[in-house]
């Protein structure tokens, strides 16, 4: 008789294990440049995820534990191994390319996804099984951007001045060969430092070299300082950017200088009359008191795509840990996303759509 409970007892236990394993609650780690001179980006890219956190009929089963990686390279890979000590299922992080280039490969070693909303570093392709991104990478944004110069604006000759970090490195490298390969020429190319604020001496030797466009891949507040500078000099020429020049403090800061610049951007349109789209807009203007841009839409995307995976694993029923996770992510195609439709092919890039945009009667508009 004791043996016959003993066996009950155990099918009991096996059978509420069983019925309980998918109410697991998904530790995701978020590591975000909160503070420093780019936390605007960070910041908006948080606001996305607490967006899409507080919308999902899941959320009692996703936990969130949030660091600060500051931008620094040294104290991402700090709060990384951190969330890892907290046992974290997933981390969303990598914001900026440096970053995610330390710590992807610390994800790979400890088989733990690491989901960037916004690297676009083109050797992240090789950051190994564990890595996605849903930004695109540089290789398709400069090889656009380099058509663009040639083909549609007919330039010839370029200045590059690129800020000297993974992104801008990247950026520089893609676009210049990309440009010589369509027939243009290279005419000056030099990186300056992040934070930096005179580049009258770089200003002055762009002039000397007659470019008839500048390429300037950078964040807003250094691409200011720029492009007040070229009007001191007055240097007449075309100015190419890239997604972080979207940002109405540009226009702030510059007035008429930003008149006419081109630049990449992601095919998110705050404006579209896709009703996902505004809803996603109006709640979250009402929420944070702005309109989001391509960072807070991708930080609201980079969340679905947690919430869809573990979703799909308890429909069907599976345990959800690191391994069943990964697996499941890997298989998402034609995500629907606010920041536009988008898949990950089999080294987790995103196949996504880009658009050109400009600054026309001091308003951001679509090319």
């Amino acid at each position: 008789m004791k043996n016959i409970f003993f066996g009950l007892s155990i099918l009991c236990l096996l059978f509420l294990s069983f019925c309980n394993r998918n109410e697991h609650t998904t530790t995701t780690g978020i590591i975000l440049p909160l503070t420093g001179d780019i936390a605007v980006y960070g910041i908006a890219l948080k606001n996305g995820i607490n967006l899409a956190l507080d919308e999902s009929d899941i959320k009692e089963h996703i936990k969130l534990i949030v660091e600060d990686d500051q931008g620094n390279t040294r104290t991402a890979t700090t709060v990384f191994n951190k969330l890892l000590l907290q046992n974290v299922d997933i981390i969303i992080g990598g914001a900026m390319s440096s970053v995610a280039a330390a710590i992807a490969p610390i994800a790979q070693q400890e088989r733990v996804t690491l989901l960037s909303p916004s690297a676009s570093l083109p050797s992240l392709t090789n950051s190994g099984k564990y890595f996605f991104r849903i930004w695109p990478s540089d290789t398709y944004e400069g090889y656009i951007l380099a058509d663009h110069a040639v083909n549609v604006l007919q330039l010839k000759r370029a200045a590059v001045l690129y800020i000297n970090n993974d992104y801008g490195v990247g950026m520089n490298s893609v676009f210049s060969g990309e440009f010589g390969k369509k027939g243009g020429e290279i005419v000056f190319s030099e990186g300056y430092a992040q934070g930096a604020t005179d580049f009258r001496t770089q200003l002055v030797r762009i002039r000397n070299s007659n470019p008839d466009v500048l390429f300037v891949p950078g964040y807003y507040q250094e691409v200011a300082n720029i492009l007040r500078q070229i009007k001191d000099l007055n240097l007449n020429i075309q100015i190419l950017g890239i997604s972080s020049l979207y940002d109405e403090r540009i226009i702030q800061l510059v007035g008429e200088q930003a008149e006419g610049i081109v630049f990449t951007y992601p095919s998110y349109d705050s404006k579209s009359d896709d009703e996902t789209i505004q809803t996603f807009v109006k709640n979250y203007s009402a929420r944070f008191g702005n309109a989001p841009d391509a960072f807070a839409a991708h930080g609201y995307d980079v969340m679905k795509v947690v919430e869809y995976a573990v979703k799909q694993l308890k429909k069907n029923n599976e345990p959800i840990t690191r391994e069943t996770l990964r697996n499941e992510i890997a298989k998402i195609r034609d995500f629907n996303g606010v920041s536009g439709k988008f898949s990950f092919d089999e080294n987790g890039d995103v196949d996504k759509s880009m658009r050109f945009m400009t600054v026309r009667n001091g308003k951001f508009v679509q090319l």
